[in-house]
C-alpha cells in the first residue's frame, strides 16, 4: 500500500533540533533523531487537511522514556472515485470491552511450548501451510487467520486480563464512622421537625431532635436570639459537616505519611525506589520526611 509521510509532506523544513522525536538519554547535545512517524494512505492524502508536530511542553512529559509524543491531526474526505463507508456503528462496545491477553510471567515458561503445539496443530488444521500466497486475496485470508488463531490460542494457553474494576477510594475510621452516623441522624431529626412531628423516621433521629431542641432551648432563647429551630439544626449539621472534612483530611494524610514511609524503608533495604518517582513540576518532599508530616 502507498502512503504519505506527514512530516514530508507538511514539513518540508523539519530540524532536528525543534522537531526531535527522540533523544537519547545519554546524548549531551540538543539535537535528536526524527523516527516516530504518522503516515496516510495515498489515496485519501489527495486534499487532505493535516497537521504534526511534537508535544515538547512541560506537562507533556512521559517519564522513563525517551520519545515525545506525536500530535497528528487529519480531517479526511473519501476521493470521489471511490464508493467508500464512511459511517460508524453506533455500539462500539463489542470492540471496547475485549479483554487482552495476559502477559505470561517467569512462572508460565512451561506454557510457551504448549502454545506453540497449539498454534501449529491449528494451522495444520486449517491447511494454511500448503495455502500459496499469489495475491492480495489470497495474503488477506491467510493474515486473517493466522491473527484468529493466535490471538484465540494465545487466551486459551495464556488466560485475559481481569478488567480493572477501580479500587473503593472512601476513608474511613472511628471517628469519620460516628461523624456520617450522628450526619444521618441530624438529618432525620430535621425532617421530623420540618414535617412537625407527624412522620416516620428511626428512634435515633428522635432522640436526636430531642437532644438538638434542649440544647436549642439553653442557647439560643436564652440568650433570645432570632433563630428557628430548624436554622439552628442546619448551623450544627454545617459544623459537623466540617469535622468531617477535617477528620478526612487527617486521615488521607496519616495514610500517606504511613505509605511513603514503607516506600522509603523498602527503598533503604535494597527496593526499588521507581514508585517514589515523581514527574510534577514541583516535587514535595515525601511526608515520610516532610517537617510537618512528624512532631519535631
Amino acid at each position: 500500500m502507498r502512503a504519505v509521510d506527514l512530516w514530508s509532506e507538511l514539513r518540508p523544513n523539519r530540524s532536528r533540533l525543534q522537531d526531535r522525536t527522540c533523544q537519547a538519554h545519554n546524548n549531551r547535545g540538543l539535537t535528536g533523531n526524527i523516527i516516530d512517524q504518522v503516515v496516510v494512505s495515498d489515496n485519501c492524502a489527495t486534499g487532505i487537511e493535516a497537521d504534526i508536530a511534537i508535544a515538547d511542553r512541560s506537562y507533556n512529559f512521559v517519564q522513563m522514556i525517551d520519545h515525545h509524543a506525536v500530535l497528528a491531526t487529519l480531517f479526511m474526505k473519501p476521493p470521489d472515485n471511490l464508493d467508500a463507508v464512511t459511517e460508524i456503528p453506533a455500539d462500539l462496545s463489542k470492540n471496547l470491552h475485549q479483554l487482552c491477553v495476559r502477559y505470561p510471567s517467569k512462572r508460565d515458561k512451561l506454557k510457551y511450548d504448549k502454545y506453540r503445539r497449539k498454534v501449529d496443530k491449528k494451522v495444520e488444521h486449517e491447511g494454511l501451510k500448503h495455502q500459496p500466497v499469489t495475491g492480495e486475496q489470497s495474503f488477506t485470508h491467510c493474515y486473517k487467520a493466522l491473527t484468529r488463531i493466535i490471538v484465540d490460542t494465545a487466551k486459551e494457553v495464556f488466560g485475559v486480563a481481569q478488567q480493572w474494576e477501580g479500587e473503593d477510594m472512601k476513608v474511613s475510621s472511628l471517628l469519620i464512622h460516628s461523624l456520617e452516623k450522628r450526619l444521618r441522624h441530624i438529618g432525620g431529626a430535621l425532617y421530623l421537625e420540618r414535617r412537625n412531628g407527624s412522620t416516620m423516621v428511626s428512634g435515633e433521629s428522635r432522640a436526636e431532635l430531642e437532644s438538638l431542641q434542649q440544647e436549642y432551648q439553653n442557647t439560643v432563647q436564652a440568650l433570645s436570639q432570632q433563630l428557628t429551630l430548624c436554622k439552628f439544626i442546619l448551623n450544627r449539621r454545617k459544623v459537623l459537616y466540617k469535622e468531617l472534612y477535617h477528620a478526612r483530611m487527617q486521615e488521607v494524610m496519616s495514610r500517606a505519611r504511613i505509605r511513603n514511609q514503607k516506600k522509603m524503608w523498602a527503598a533503604l533495604n535494597g527496593g526499588s525506589t521507581k514508585r517514589m518517582v515523581n514527574a510534577g513540576k514541583y516535587i514535595f518532599l515525601p511526608t515520610a520526611v516532610n517537617s510537618h508530616s512528624l512532631p519535631g
